[in-house]
C-alpha cells in the first residue's frame, strides 16, 4: 500500500483508487476516465467540486491539494490528465503552480477556476500554458466543457 501525504492530508484512499483492480471509480465499459487532481485552498470548495464532478460519468476525482506546493507534488505522484485549480493561494498561486508544472515536463493540462474574473488574470493565465480559464460565477456545464476539452487536447498531444 502506497501513500502521499499533502500537509496533514493523506491521498491514500485516492491512490489505492487508482491501483484498484476494478480501475477508477467513475470509469466505464470502454470510456476511460478523464483523472482530476482538484487543487483549492478552501476544503469546502474542494468538496463541492468533487460531489459536482463525480456525477460525470467519464470523470474520476483520484486526489485534493489545499495549495500550488501540495499540488505540484500530487502531480508529480499522480499523474493526473486535469488539475482544476483555483487561482488566488497562498504560497504558489495557481499561475505560478501551472508555470512550474511545465518546468517539470508535466503532462497534465490545468484548467483555473477563480473568482477574479478580469481581463488581466485570464491574460497572466494564458501566459503560464493554463488551457482555459472558468470563472467560478459560471454554470457548472462551462466547467466540465473545459476540463473535456483539455483533456482532449492532452491526449492527441499525447498520441503525436
Amino acid at each position: 500500500m502506497r501513500s502521499f501525504v499533502l500537509g496533514s492530508r493523506s491521498l491514500t484512499k485516492f491512490i489505492l483508487q487508482v491501483d484498484s483492480p476494478g480501475g477508477l471509480r467513475g470509469e466505464t465499459i470502454g470510456v476511460k476516465a478523464i483523472r482530476i487532481l482538484l487543487v483549492d485552498d478552501q476544503s469546502s470548495v474542494r468538496r463541492g467540486l468533487a460531489m459536482r464532478l463525480q456525477l460525470e460519468p467519464d470523470i474520476a476525482i483520484v486526489g485534493e491539494a489545499e495549495d500550488g506546493m501540495s499540488a505540484l507534488s500530487a502531480a508529480s505522484v499522480l499523474r493526473p490528465d486535469v488539475l482544476v485549480m483555483d487561482y488566488e493561494m497562498p504560497g504558489l498561486n495557481g499561475v505560478e503552480t501551472a508555470r512550474k508544472l511545465g518546468e517539470m515536463g508535466s503532462a497534465s493540462r490545468v484548467v483555473m477556476l477563480s473568482i477574479h474574473d478580469n481581463p488581466t488574470v485570464k491574460q497572466e493565465a494564458a501566459g503560464a500554458g493554463i488551457e482555459a480559464f472558468v470563472a467560478k460565477h459560471q454554470p457548472s456545464e462551462v466547467l466540465l466543457a473545459a476540463i473535456r476539452d483539455a483533456a482532449e487536447n492532452q491526449q492527441r498531444e499525447g498520441a503525436t
